[in-house]
């Protein structure tokens, strides 16, 4: 896996949690008509979840009550709700003191409570359940930063295999036309586009070799280098890159050979350019096409 993808991701995750703290500690305090901008900063600046266990000691205070009639936000002491007018509380039949659930007689005159003195609907608190989803991230995204610790780690470790390749032009008129390569090359004549014809073989010591003969027809562009990429976020088989770069000189049709020898199989050939992946056809051959069998000798 590439490094600074893998960073990345670690970055991504470390911030998801405080981001998510800071949405959510402001939207209910904004609800609650508590102080929204400052308990957000203390949630998601202290560190280990401080900020966040504060809040919630605190907004026990500050109840998110709304009316049962137009929904909007009221308090625990309101009798009528501001917006709509709505009666949140019982109310003495005699001094119109507000009432609370339980009392026997008004605080106000002494009168004794008539449950059913008046008609009235209390407010209702609404379900909290962005803090359950909260909860259950901040547990499941250290779980998941482990995981991709224990993955990236097997990913380094198999992307630490040697690997050797190399990228050369070689001339149509070195081409031995009796060769396999020859009558590949022979059969292009006049075609543009961009042509490969690949051999791989196992080596003694165990290692892959692979060998891509690239024919360029009327693209106008020249070798650059050559590079290996790693096989995503999870790991995979390498790629080998091969980077051309506009050139406006080059020859009508050339060949390019790109070798690659070492400890892990090869993914698809990539060609790339001026950066940008370019669709060719491919043509397995049937056995090893070495440099030294496929050209000629002078």
């Amino acid at each position: 896996m590439n490094l600074t993808v893998f960073a990345l991701v670690w970055i991504g995750l470390l911030l998801a949690i405080p981001i998510w703290i800071g949405i959510y500690v402001y939207r209910d305090a904004r609800d609650r008509e508590m102080n929204a901008p400052l308990w957000t900063l203390a949630a998601v600046l202290l560190p280990a979840f401080v900020g966040l266990i504060l809040y919630l000691l605190c907004r026990s205070d500050h109840p998110n009550l709304h009316c049962p009639q137009c929904g909007g936000p009221v308090r625990e002491s309101f009798a009528l709700c501001p917006r709509c007018g709505a009666a949140l509380k019982n109310r003495c039949v005699r001094c119109g003191f507000p009432l609370e659930a339980g009392w026997t007689v008004c605080p106000g005159c002494g009168e004794p409570i008539r449950e059913d003195a008046a008609a009235y609907t209390p407010p209702v608190a609404r379900r909290d359940r962005g803090l359950k989803w909260l909860i259950a991230a901040a547990i499941a995204l250290p779980l998941l930063l482990v995981l991709l610790a224990l993955l990236s780690f097997t990913t380094f470790s198999h992307s630490g295999s040697t690997s050797t390749g190399g990228i050369s032009s070689v001339s149509l008129e070195e081409v031995d036309p009796d060769s396999a390569l020859g009558a590949w090359t022979g059969g292009l004549q006049g075609q543009e586009g961009i042509f490969v014809l690949s051999s791989t073989e196992e080596t003694g010591d165990g290692q892959t070799s692979a060998s891509y003969w690239i024919y360029l027809g009327g693209v106008e562009a020249l070798q650059s280098f050559t590079q290996f990429q790693e096989g995503g976020l999870f790991g995979g088989d390498k790629r080998m890159e091969v980077a051309l770069v506009s050139d406006s000189h080059c020859p009508p049709a050339y060949l390019i050979l790109a070798q690659y020898t070492g400890d892990d199989p090869l993914g698809p050939l990539l060609i790339t350019l001026d950066g940008e992946s370019q669709p060719y056809a491919l043509t397995e051959a049937e056995g090893p096409l070495s440099p030294e069998t496929q050209l000629l000798t002078y």
